[in-house]
């Protein structure tokens, strides 16, 4: 062989045979054991499965004031520092313009939803306002979770 091939050659293989000790990155290279939370983790409420209310402001025919002051007076008689999480669903199948609807009118129901949870005695601080992918085909509706 000329000596210019296997220069050639050599070059080649030279960087395959380094790789010899080498090994696949996956998850274990990174986070070779998962850690127990912290305690900071654990003092983070977890959203029950489930809303205690679905609320819809928007329908005039609903009577969703009755149903949420009926709620908001039976969950601060067992806990008068209970949190309220409002969650207004984003369909995820959609489009991304019927996304932003979903997201601009949740916001203002949410809103409308949260004025009414203050007038009921329900501290600012204490009222979580958000968005909730929905896998489905949510209706326009306000979620409320109590913790």
């Amino acid at each position: 062989m000329p000596h210019r091939t296997v220069r050639l050659l050599a070059g080649l293989l030279a960087p395959m045979l380094g790789l010899g000790g080498c090994r696949m990155l996956d998850q274990r290279t990174f986070a070779p054991a998962a850690f127990p939370p912290d305690a900071a983790a654990l003092a983070r409420p977890v959203l029950p499965a489930a809303p205690a209310l679905r609320l819809h402001p928007a329908d005039p025919t609903s009577d969703w004031r009755a149903a949420l002051d009926a709620e908001v007076r039976e969950v601060l008689a067992r806990n008068p520092r209970a949190a309220f999480t409002l969650l207004t669903p984003i369909p995820l199948a959609d489009k991304r313009p019927v996304q932003d609807r979903f997201a601009r009118d949740g916001a203002q129901d949410a809103r409308t939803v949260a004025a009414a949870l203050r007038q009921d005695g329900v501290a600012a601080g204490r009222i979580t306002l958000g968005y909730q992918g929905d896998a489905g085909k949510p209706e326009r509706e306000v979620r409320l979770f109590v913790e």
